[in-house]
């Protein structure tokens, strides 16, 4: 059956009345700032245990961000929804030999694997 177009624009216009657009938002606004706090006290938890590490191996401070960049590149992989056996997967084929190459050191990247993630990588 065919809508009649009042019918269409009586709904068009409902759908994008400012009351119902900020209702809306305002219920996203509210799980949005909920999901961006949890989300911070992981990330910032994850930091200070690489921080952890990164003390125990006496990693130089210049050396440091780029360990910290391998750390959140497997946190990001995690939140997404990913585990093993396609997390160790991809921390042994991809980000290990990634963060490698820009130059981190790779007995400190085990660790950081291991301790903070408990996966295995094997250099």
């Amino acid at each position: 059956m065919v809508k009649p177009a009042a019918t269409r624009i009586s709904h068009y216009i409902q759908k994008y009345s400012p009351a119902i657009t900020k209702t809306r938002f305002t219920d996203l606004e509210v799980a949005a700032k909920a999901n961006f706090a949890t989300k911070t006290n992981d990330l910032v938890a994850m930091e200070e245990a690489v921080l952890t590490v990164l003390n125990t191996e006496d990693t130089p401070p210049p050396d440091r961000p780029k360990h910290y960049n391998f750390a959140r590149e497997i946190w990001r992989t995690i939140d997404r929804g990913v585990a093993d056996p396609a997390l160790s997967s991809f921390a042994n084929d991809v980000a290990y030999p990634k963060w490698l190459a820009h130059g981190c050191d790779g007995p400190t990247l085990v660790a950081i694997a291991l301790n903070v993630f408990s996966i295995v990588v094997t250099p």
